[in-house]
């Protein structure tokens, strides 16, 4: 007869439960490691927050990276190298800890300051003259949260590694950088109000230089642009049509005042017209063609009788398309309206309206 003692039984329970929690430490320790890419994603989420997306992630590399655990809670402790970008030129005031509340390098990229109190403020605020297209290589360590959802990091201690060379020797260099990038961002918000008749496709500076007007200094910016016309336009003398893309050679002019720059409003005259191509317009679905269709007819009756009562024509003349050209409204280059949907136009006598050779495209 076999005789199973208490103490046993405790031991028995002593030792599987440390058989347990061994193989659960081997299973944590075979656990694999969050991807550097999460890493990666959250340090350029906070970069380009902070900056409002002028200084941007352009490298990442994971340099060594080690699992712990505290409170039943993995975690992963990862040092990285990285690369950073200045989408324009300033002060990257690289320790705002008093703007964003944390440690490490602050993504704080501001204009150069004019004033002795602006100036104080970027240098208390650790700030770097920085030029617009260089670089810097940073360094740190970041921590890892395994949740439910997934790994889940946070920035910690940041550093310069090393700086690229800017041209704080050259200010005027710096200064017309500066000026460049006001410009551009102006002339792009200048278009954005207005999405319904144009589109910008591409924008490229030319040439910035200084310029001198009776004793007052500024910059003049030379550059192109790719347009896309979304409604009829009369651009450089030139008949542009919806759906075709302009490039365009233009220059905007300013100076530097106490809050920035000032720049002069381009005007019509500022801007030529380099080339223009036909774009691919949107076919138009039935009832938009009816009605554009509609509308043409609309405005070729009212060329005919605006034709009969300035040449004294009589009920039963009828007027050629040629006739009427000068009478749309569509300037000297008019061209004959034409049914978007392929129908045939008869004109017809001053006494009758306009037709459409396609079924409902007709004049109430």
């Amino acid at each position: 007869m076999i005789t199973i003692r208490p103490s046993d039984i405790i031991m028995n329970a002593i030792y599987s439960a440390a058989l347990i929690a061994a193989f659960a430490g081997f299973l944590a320790g075979c656990s694999p490691s969050p991807s550097p890419d999460i890493a990666e994603q959250a340090l350029r989420r906070q970069i380009e927050s902070e900056s409002k997306g002028q200084i941007a992630l352009v490298g990442f590399k994971k340099t060594d990276g080690q699992k712990f655990e505290e409170m039943g809670v993995q975690g992963y402790k990862l040092d990285f190298e990285a690369d950073i970008e200045f989408g324009a030129s300033g002060v990257w005031r690289c320790q705002d800890h008093l703007t964003y509340g944390h440690a490490g390098l602050t993504w704080v990229l501001k204009p150069a300051s004019q004033s002795v109190m602006g100036q104080v403020a970027d240098s208390t605020a650790g700030g770097i003259p920085v030029t617009r297209a260089t670089r810097a290589k940073i360094g740190g360590q970041m921590t890892g949260e395994k949740k439910e959802s997934g790994w889940v990091f946070s920035v910690g201690e940041t550093r310069i590694l090393a700086q690229s060379e800017t041209s704080a020797t050259a200010p005027a260099a710096t200064e017309a950088d500066s000026f460049a990038a006001e410009a551009e961002k102006k002339e792009r918000q200048q278009i954005g109000k207005n999405p319904e008749a144009v589109k910008l496709i591409d924008f490229k500076k030319i040439d910035c230089r200084k310029t001198d007007v009776n004793g007052v200094q500024g910059y003049r910016l030379e550059f192109e642009m790719e347009i896309e016309m979304l409604v009829d336009e009369v651009m450089d003398s030139q008949e542009i049509k919806a759906g075709e893309r302009v490039k365009i050679a233009a220059h905007l002019n300013g100076t530097k005042g106490e809050n920035g720059w000032v720049l002069v409003p381009m005007k019509p005259s500022d801007a030529r017209v380099l080339a223009h191509t036909p774009g691919v317009k949107p076919k138009a679905s039935p009832e938009e063609s009816r009605k554009l269709c509609i509308q043409n007819l609309v405005e070729i009756d009212a060329a005919k009788q605006q034709w009969a009562l300035e040449l004294n024509k009589g009920p039963k003349d009828k007027p050629a398309s040629a006739d009427l050209l000068p009478f749309l409204g569509r300037g000297a280059n008019a061209v004959f309206p034409v049914c978007p949907a392929g129908g045939t136009y008869s004109i017809n006598a001053i006494d009758a309206s306009p037709t459409c050779s396609i079924p409902g495209h007709a004049l109430q």
